[in-house]
């Protein structure tokens, strides 16, 4: 199976990093799962302006 997902390196400041962490653990998500959410929900949001 085709892994469609771009991979990239992602520097971030590490108080963003641990706010993050702290968010996707309470959601039983990896960092980046949480990353993509985030992103996924601030773009649907747009989407409705």
């Amino acid at each position: 199976m085709v892994d469609k997902r771009t991979r990239f390196t992602l520097r971030i400041d590490n108080a963003i990093y641990e706010k993050v962490k702290n968010e996707a653990v309470k959601e039983h998500r990896t960092v980046t799962s949480q990353i993509e959410a985030i992103l996924d929900n601030y773009f649907k949001e747009r989407e409705k302006e």
